[in-house]
């Protein structure tokens, strides 16, 4: 059962996901709200998806978002370790 669940989940993902991109060409060249309005689309629509793979979903702590714009900075540090430019013989 969760074998079927799976691979209907993934057919139905990517039939809407290659439809989502399909509707999505002609927004390149129109207002940026439009593109947006499509993108919306494609996210609450894969995740209705998750019923079908019966995923359940819970979202937490919603009421502590403020009102308004928000602005989250986040750091992130980037080690680089041993580089090596030499191509391999």
């Amino acid at each position: 059962m969760l074998a079927l669940r799976s691979v209907a989940f993934n057919v139905l993902f990517y039939l809407n996901l290659v439809l989502h991109i399909i509707a999505a060409l002609p927004t390149f060249f129109l207002p940026r709200h439009a593109f947006i309005a499509v993108a919306k689309s494609w996210g609450s629509s894969s995740n209705a998806l998750l019923a079908v793979a019966g995923i359940r979903v819970e979202m937490r702590g919603l009421e502590k978002i403020p009102e308004g714009a928000l602005l989250r900075r986040l750091q992130a540090s980037v080690r680089v370790g041993n580089v090596c430019a030499d191509p391999v013989v």
